[in-house]
């Protein structure tokens, strides 16, 4: 999405990104935690905050990721309204904010609205004495879209000016008074807004505010008044037909519908439960979202009717014309279709569990199935090819089914068990399944592309080579499941349950893992850059030439993980559990393992340059070899450590602890060694020890007489 990020934009964003972050270590914090970027890599030859968040925000938005750093701070700030608001700003069409939101407001009595500027298309209509009803509407309903809340409205109109009275919730008008704070409005409407206050609505309770504001001084007093009172008519047609569809339902109520002709009539929502529509002509009727609960629709014309999202559970629909209905998420469970026409409607994700059909019930073909497999099921039925899109199978026995190559994709499978199910190559993707019982089925080349996965049981499952990108995984059990070559780019993953599950050559670029449970499990050259693996268990893992480049693994658990030829640079390991763990050969260069338990690790031959080791323990850890130049150890643990051969050239070992450390052949030249301790250390010459006394170095032992 390409945000829009103009001079202006810039200021704004700049300076709400100052309030939200005040120093440059809390911004600090949220890019690595958030998106694992480092911000002295952004932000260099400066800092001062201004500046630095400033080159933020344009590097951010020149590489395409300015939408990212927005949501990145509003997940560290989720209470800060500037930061929402502008995320909604900033990812408007400001070419439709005003004009072409609403078709029904696009003209007005005298032709098109075709201005783009409210102000001088208000002033214009008063220079011709031509008031524009339809302006004030489109104001009303883009105000509803900047905000995203369907209950704004302007309630009043004052005389004087032109000054507009809102309604709606507290929140919503908040984030208006946000919007003009931002002076989003008068940038891209170039309304002169003056006065923007709540005023008390005067309810009983004296706790719902209004929001008052004024978009124009100017204008004849006749004129305006003329205008409040077009745009109080137009509100009032609006209610008009509001208070139409309560008088059809009020004469169903009072005389009763049997074989009456109600064509065309809006019946949405309306409440018909156990009603007689027996023989009615109901043809095109609008009844999404109405209550038909046991109603009698027997002998009915529904044809073409708009049944979406209604609830016709237990209703009596023998004999019903529905061909070419809309019944797409209806409830149709305990209903009778017994005689029904149904060629043509429209079924998607329609409840149809313990529904009566027969024979004479002309259903079509992909509809049947549907209902076949959710109230006749057969053990271990083929599917194999069959057409189930957006088919609602919530529930469904399909233990051991043949699903290979179906296309499954939007459909609702919840609770659905398919343990030992083969649909390898199935095309799953956005399809729900959570909660699932996929216990051992294969999924091997399946797309799974935005699945919901949620708390599925996928224990022993083979998903070799699926693909799994975006997908919904939080809480799902993948026990020993086989996810080698899968993609699981972005996948949500979170807390999820891959004890000793096959991810070799997976890719997981991306992914969320935390307090992922990824213990014994088969690692080796996934691809986790730029994972999130905080808190995640790891241990005896095997990482074998996996790519972990900035990852975050800040207090994950690696014990005795194999992380042999791994890819770690820039990899976040703060804090993280790291006993034992095998870093032979590793790339650990710029590495982040301050506070790091590192104690008995194996980092021999590993590349440690400029990694950050403050304060970690490193405790008996076997350094041969390594490559510490410019390390950062300062405060750090080194007692018992092996660091024979290992180059710390120009490092800062001050304040460390480096009593029995094995330090033959190390290269120390240039190191910072102020107050860190020594002793016992083989490898020490005399010449040696006097040079590291004379920059600060204290031993315990001294080889001086």
């Amino acid at each position: 999405m390409n945000l829009d990020l103009s001079d202006q934009r810039y200021k704004e964003l700049q300076h709400i990104f100052i309030e939200a972050f005040p120093s440059k270590a809390s911004l600090k914090r949220m890019l690595a935690f958030e998106l694992n970027k480092n911000l002295d890599e952004i932000a260099t030859d400066t800092n001062k905050l201004q500046d630095i968040i400033f080159n933020l925000i344009k590097i951010a938005y020149k590489e395409n990721w300015i939408e990212n750093l927005i949501d990145a701070a509003q997940n560290i700030n989720p209470g800060n309204t500037s930061l929402k608001a502008i995320g909604k700003i900033m990812k408007l069409d400001e070419a439709s904010v005003i004009i072409g939101l609403n078709s029904r407001y696009e003209q007005d009595r005298n032709g098109e609205l075709d201005k783009n500027n409210l102000a001088s298309y208000i002033n214009t209509s008063f220079e011709k004495n031509k008031i524009n009803i339809a302006t004030l509407k489109a104001v009303e309903v883009s105000l509803r879209k900047l905000v995203g809340d369907p209950s704004i409205k302007i309630v009043g109109v004052d005389e004087d000016s032109i000054r507009l009275i809102l309604e709606g919730s507290q929140e919503g008008l908040k984030m208006v008074e946000q919007l003009f704070k931002l002076k989003k409005l008068t940038q891209v409407l170039d309304i002169p807004t003056e006065n923007v206050n709540f005023l008390d609505a005067g309810n009983s309770k004296g706790d719902k505010k209004r929001l008052v504001f004024t978009i124009a001084e100017n204008g004849k007093r006749a004129d305006i008044k003329n205008l409040k009172t077009g745009f109080t008519q137009t509100s009032n047609q609006e209610n008009t037909e509001i208070d139409n569809k309560s008088r059809s339902v009020q004469e169903i109520i009072e005389n009763g519908a049997y074989r009456q002709d109600l064509t065309g009539t809006n019946l949405s929502g309306a409440n018909l439960n156990r009603f007689n529509l027996s023989g009615a002509n109901l043809n095109r009727v609008n009844l999404s979202g109405a209550n038909l609960k046991r109603t009698n629709l027997s002998e009915t014309n529904l044809s073409g009717a708009n049944l979406s999202g209604s609830n016709l559970n237990r209703a009596n629909i023998s004999g019903a014309n529905l061909s070419g209905a809309n019944l797409s998420g209806a409830n149709l469970s305990g209903a009778n279709l017994s005689g029904a026409n149904l060629s043509g409607a429209n079924l998607s994700n329609t409840i149809l569990s313990h529904t009566i059909v027969d024979s004479t019930t002309k259903l079509d073909s992909k509809w049947r199935l549907v209902w076949e497999i959710l109230n006749q099921p057969v053990y271990r039925r083929d599917f194999s090819g069959s057409n189930l899109i957006e088919a609602n199978l919530s529930g469904a026995n399909l233990i051991e089914a043949n699903l290979s190559g179906a296309n499954l994709q939007g459909a609702n499978l919840v609770e659905a068990n398919l343990s030992g199910a083969n649909l390898k190559r199935a095309n799953l993707n956005a399809a729900n399944l959570t909660e699932a019982n996929l216990i051992e089925a294969n999924l091997s080349g399946a797309k799974l592309i935005e699945t919901k996965l949620s708390s599925a049981h996928l224990s022993g499952a083979d998903l070799t080579e699926a693909k799994l990108s975006n997908a919904h995984l939080s809480g799902a059990d993948l026990i020993e499941a086989n996810l080698s070559n899968t993609s699981l780019r972005n996948a949500d993953l979170r807390s999820i349950d891959l004890m000793g599950a096959n991810l070799s050559s997976a890719n997981l670029m991306g992914a969320n893992l935390s307090s992922a449970n990824l213990r014994n499990a088969d690692l080796k050259s996934a691809d986790l850059r730029g994972a999130k693996l905080r808190g995640a268990k790891l241990n005896r893992s095997n990482l074998t030439e996996a790519k972990l480049n900035r990852s975050n693994l800040i207090e994950a658990n690696l014990m005795s993980v194999i992380l042999t030829g791994a890819n770690l640079i820039e990899a976040n390991l703060m804090s993280a559990i790291l006993v034992e763990a095998n870093f032979m050969n590793t790339n650990l260069m710029s590495a982040i393992l301050s506070g790091a338990n590192l104690s008995g690790a194996n980092l021999s031959g590993a590349n440690l340059g400029a990694t950050y080791f403050s304060g970690a323990n490193l405790s008996s850890a076997n350094l041969s070899s390594a490559n510490l130049m410019s390390a950062n150890l300062s405060g750090a643990t080194l007692m018992s450590a092996n660091l024979s051969g290992s180059d710390l050239r120009s490092s800062n070992l001050n304040r460390t602890d480096l009593n029995r450390a094995d330090l033959r052949n190390a290269n120390l030249n240039r190191a910072k060694v102020e107050n860190a301790r020594l002793g016992k250390n083989p490898g020490i010459s005399e010449q040696m020890q006097i040079d590291l006394i004379q920059r600060g170095a204290i031993f315990q032992d001294t080889l001086l007489p």
